[in-house]
């Protein structure tokens, strides 16, 4: 239904499938008192047919758990670039039957390139889901039209059926273009007497330089300690950059607010994971981490923005008097 940048920075779609004008049966009769049928389009038709592939898949190989049935899939892919963007590719069931080595996740993710970063890393793990050994060749040393150079250790190697091989991934970049963006390409796994794998990777390219934190705002400066009528914090963590045709998402990695006395930190308020940009409300009743009401005084909230993908994080303070 989108594409772009997923929210671990890898790539999206990685599977593409037919939606436009596919055939499927219609409730009812039609005027001859027969079945009726008709066309549909979507991206629920795209669905079905992935998912019927995927069933297609299953029963000519049982071997494949779920993982591995979807790196299978992802791994035989017909190109279809005009279809779904630079990385997707259409569903092609019989050739996914076929395949001997997978990849654990299907693309890969170097997280952010923050200005003056030239080396990023990654990991890939291949396994072999074959029943024999497969004489591994990674084609490293790459360079995209981007200028990015992708290498990998080891190079080489022999995979015992059932076994697998994680593989240290180096992108060296020799430029970062605009941000926003993002630096896509394919790493490429020669099996010796089998098919080529292609493992997609991307590089997100975000603006940087602007606040991760904005809005942030407590309803009240001063209060008694409440749990019915709690003080309200609101911001609005993360950003949308770029336009509203392309735009880039920023999320955070975390997002924490901690509970300060002075210098003293007397513990953790709120630990959230995985937070996509936003206005959010926290209610702060007066109580300490432990639960416990807080002694009248001055105390401040650390909140603290993480980014995902990698590069610094923004702290801001806000003060408050508990009556």
């Amino acid at each position: 239904t989108s594409r772009g940048l997923a929210f671990d920075g890898g790539t999206k779609p990685e599977l593409a499938a037919p939606g436009v004008g596919l055939a499927t049966s219609e409730p009812g009769l039609g005027d001859d008192g027969g079945a009726r049928f008709g066309t549909v389009s979507g991206s629920s038709a795209a669905a079905a047919v992935a998912a019927g592939a995927a069933a297609l898949v299953v029963q000519a190989r049982p071997d494949l758990d779920a993982a591995a049935l979807g790196g299978a899939l992802v791994a035989s892919a017909r190109p279809a670039q005009a279809l779904a963007g630079v990385v997707a590719g259409a569903v092609d069931p019989a050739r996914a039957a076929t395949v001997e080595l997978v990849a654990d996740l299907p693309t890969v993710s170097f997280g952010s390139s923050v200005p003056g970063e030239k080396e990023l890393r990654g990991t890939v793990t291949l396994r072999n889901v074959s029943r024999r050994p497969l004489g591994l060749t990674v084609v490293s040393g790459t360079r995209t039209r981007a200028g990015v150079t992708v290498t990998a250790t080891p190079s080489a190697r022999v995979l015992r059926p059932g076994r697998t091989v994680t593989l240290r991934l180096t992108a060296q970049l020799a430029a970062r273009p605009k941000a926003p963006g993002a630096l896509v390409g394919t790493l490429r796994v020669r099996v010796r007497a089998g098919a080529t794998l292609r493992v997609p990777w991307a590089i997100a390219v975000p603006v940087t330089g602007q606040p991760l934190l904005d809005g942030i705002r407590l309803s009240v400066a001063a209060f008694a300690p409440s749990d019915a009528r709690p003080a309200v914090l609101s911001l609005v963590a993360g950003r949308v950059d770029g336009s509203v045709d392309r735009p880039q998402l920023l999320p955070l990695d975390t997002l924490t607010i901690d509970l300060y006395r002075g210098r003293r930190n007397l513990g953790r308020l709120v630990h959230l994971r995985e937070v996509l940009p936003g206005r959010y409300a926290f209610g702060i009743t007066g109580r300490g981490p432990r639960g416990a009401r807080l002694a009248p005084a001055a105390y401040e909230l650390a909140i603290v923005a993480t980014p995902v993908g990698g590069g610094p994080r923004e702290e801001q303070r806000v003060p408050f008097r508990i009556r």
